[in-house]
This record gives structure tokens, C-alpha cells and sequence, in this order.
């Protein structure tokens, strides 16, 4: 099913955007829109895939049934509880026509002469993948186990400085995107204050994590060498 899942990504990848006629917007459908919140704030020509779950329920479900130059006004329900009102606008709608999957497929988007060469690859670098996350999850698993049994909660100063970079970090990649802050949150339904407070826990977290582990090698007289991390990031680069 994974390696299914990618070849379908390849074909809308290679797909070709074709302007929609004569019907309103439906699922699969790329949308570009204009998003006004109530107290003005907007996000403009934002390109969204309908059922691509990128935008909270409430406004995707609003696009539906729209046609170009159409807009429609949209209440929906913050985390706190709280409602809001925006005005969605359907500027330009097209449609991914797919390829066929198939040699020609395969050329176009890889170094690959057939499917059946480029389904193999894919497969091997999956299981791989698989490999490697299992692994993840399962140290992952171990040090979150090892934390819950210390019942050691950290605060303070460490905490507030990993959940600041936390949110520096969320803020670039929203700067990158060219989403603007107070419209992510409207897009995703949350307050300021509930953010801080979701990243404050994933801070809280992350220090205990790095501080249990310390106090673990300490106790094991666990000592990483310079050459052991060259090593390492040689062998993850």
C-alpha cells in the first residue's frame, strides 16, 4: 500500500492542472482562495487542496459547492470554544488530469526505464524507511518509559528557552511558507495561548528527555568520544 501511495504521488505530481468548467468545487480539486477573518486579517491567494485536511473543517467544507468569483461566509469553532466568522472567496479552481502509470511514467520521473524497476526501488527504500522509524519509535518509547518512571517534570529557565525556540522555529517555517501568523492560527483553529501551551508541553518533554538520559549515563559511566560522533554524523549525513 506505501509503495502504491508513492506511485500515486509521482502520477499527481506529473499531473497537469486544468482550469475547472462548469461545475462548482468538489474533493481533489485545487483551489486557490481569499481568506478575511472577521477583524480583517487575510490570507490571500492561498492554494489549497479540497481534502487535503490543510484547512479547518468548517472553511474546506464551505469551498464546496463554490464556483469561481463565488464567496461565502463561514463560521467555525476555535479550541478554546470560542466562535469565528470568515469570508471565503473561490478565485480559481483547476483539476489534476493523472498520467497513465506506466514506463513513460517511469522515465519521466526517475532514472528508471520501467514501472517495474522504479516499483522496486521504491519498495527497498520503504522497507528501509520502516526499518529505521521502527527503530526510532522503539528508543523513543524506551527514554519517554525511563521519564514517566523518574516522575521527573522539569521547569524553569531550560523550559522556557526550548518552548521559545519552539515557537521561533514554527514562526520561520510559517515566514517561509509565506503564511502569516494570525492566520495560521485561524486556520488551524487555535489561540495563541493554547499553541504556547502545546509547545510549552513538547519543551517540557524534550528537557526531561535530555536530562533523564544525562543522569543516566552519568550513572552507567557512559563517555561519547569526539571520534564516536564523527562517525555518526559521517554514517547519518
Amino acid at each position: 500500500e506505501a509503495v502504491q501511495a508513492e506511485l500515486e504521488s509521482l502520477q499527481r505530481i506529473a499531473a497537469e492542472l486544468v482550469p475547472v468548467e462548469g461545475r462548482p468545487a468538489q474533493e481533489g480539486d485545487v483551489a486557490v482562495v481569499d481568506l478575511v477573518a472577521e477583524d480583517g486579517s487575510a490570507q490571500r491567494d492561498y492554494v489549497v487542496e479540497l481534502g487535503s485536511e490543510r484547512l479547518v473543517e468548517e472553511i474546506e467544507n464551505g469551498l464546496r459547492g463554490l464556483q469561481p468569483g463565488e464567496s461565502r461566509e463561514v463560521a467555525y469553532e476555535l479550541a478554546d470554544g470560542s466562535q469565528r466568522k470568515a469570508t471565503v472567496e473561490l478565485k480559481q479552481l483547476n483539476e489534476r488530469v493523472l498520467p497513465p502509470l506506466d514506463d513513460d511514467l517511469a522515465k519521466a520521473s526517475s532514472e528508471f526505464d520501467t514501472l517495474a524497476d522504479l516499483r522496486g526501488e521504491i519498495e527497498g527504500r520503504l522497507r528501509g524507511q520502516i526499518d529505521d522509524e521502527l527503530e526510532g519509535l522503539f528508543r523513543a518509547a524506551a527514554v519517554d518509559e525511563l521519564v514517566r518512571a523518574t516522575e521527573f517534570t522539569p521547569a524553569g529557565p531550560l523550559v522556557e528557552v526550548c518552548t521559545r525556540e519552539l515557537l521561533n522555529g514554527l514562526a520561520r517555517s510559517l515566514q517561509e511558507r509565506g503564511i502569516d501568523a494570525n492566520s495560521y492560527l485561524q486556520l488551524t483553529g487555535q489561540s495563541p495561548e493554547a499553541l504556547e501551551q502545546r509547545l510549552r508541553g513538547e519543551a517540557t518533554m524534550s528537557v526531561a528527555r535530555e536530562i533523564v538520559l544525562e543522569a543516566v549515563a552519568d550513572k552507567l559511566g557512559i563517555q561519547v568520544t569526539d571520534d564516536e560522533i564523527r562517525e555518526e554524523l559521517r554514517s547519518a549525513g
